[in-house]
């Protein structure tokens, strides 16, 4: 796949789906962040890490040259991109030891300037999720594909950087751990979704560990049977109760074992790609 380097030669950045300067410049009214605005729908920070983030709805450029959907959910998850950002940049400064970011490990020597720095893969959509909502498949992510072309190219873009970010880690590491970030607008906590329904998660560490033969053949976590998946998702050492020992409220934890609200039955974005019905194998 042809990539078009970042100009700043910033590390392993790449943008694809170029917009005109008139497209890139309009924005959604009210949610302008201060950088100004790439030319280009989609942008691709290659890493050399097994982590993915991804960004489906996050994205500020609104050009009417890109038809508006009139069809399906169309709001935008507010800092979400932000969010990503900031999550990167402490990945990076923890596992580099970048003392002037990581305040908790200033007991760690530095890193020898000679020793590789590791980074995150990030894939941003900087289109606005009014013109393509590219955590739905492509007959669901625009109203016309017929039509709607750039924002069509963008989904397929935005899908090709995922999918070459986890197949690289895959080959180099073995596994991938992929993390989609998105808002909410209900009560404020953590939510992680690994795929399972809210149905799944409101029931007991017993049904939900005899339930989990049939989620484990078909997602990634198949590689994780000698594990319960109530300890997994909500024990003690749990993705949950880690951010919920630094202060963050967590969904599913040791402290919340379920959901408050329902959790939406969709991850395209998830189940594509790191599940049976993606790309590479579990």
């Amino acid at each position: 796949m042809e990539r078009t380097p970042w100009p700043e030669e910033q590390h392993g950045a790449y943008f694809e789906v170029p917009l005109t300067k008139e497209e890139s410049q309009r924005r959604i009214p009210d949610r302008t962040p201060e950088q100004p605005p790439p030319p280009y729908a989609v942008e691709y920070v290659r890493g050399n890490l097994p982590i993915v983030l991804t960004v489906p709805h996050g994205g500020y450029i609104s050009p009417p040259s890109i038809p508006s959907r009139r069809k399906g959910c169309l709001e935008h998850d507010d800092c979400s991109q932000e969010l990503a950002r900031a999550i990167y940049a402490q990945m990076v400064a923890y596992v580099n030891n970048d003392h002037d970011h990581d305040h908790d490990h200033n007991d760690k020597p530095p890193r020898p300037a000679a020793e590789p720095r590791f980074y995150p893969h990030l894939v941003v959509l900087h289109l606005n999720r009014l013109k393509v909502d590219v955590n739905r498949p492509l007959d669901g992510a625009v109203d016309d594909p017929s039509r709607d072309t750039k924002a069509v190219a963008a989904h397929r873009a935005y899908h090709g950087c995922i999918e070459e970010a986890l197949r690289w880690s895959v080959d180099t590491w073995g596994f991938a751990h992929l993390f989609d970030i998105h808002g909410q607008s209900h009560r404020q906590v953590m939510e992680f979704g690994f795929l399972l329904s809210t149905e799944h998660l409101r029931s007991s560490d017993e049904q939900l560990d005899e339930a989990a033969q049939d989620f484990l053949s078909k997602s990634s976590l198949s590689g994780m049977e000698r594990f319960c998946l109530s300890a997994v998702v909500r024990g003690e050492k749990s993705l949950g109760a880690l951010l919920q020992a630094h202060g963050f409220d967590s969904v599913p934890s040791p402290k919340y074992p379920s959901t408050f609200v329902e959790f939406i039955k969709l991850n395209y974005n998830c189940e594509i790609g790191t599940s049976v019905r993606g790309p590479l194998p579990c």
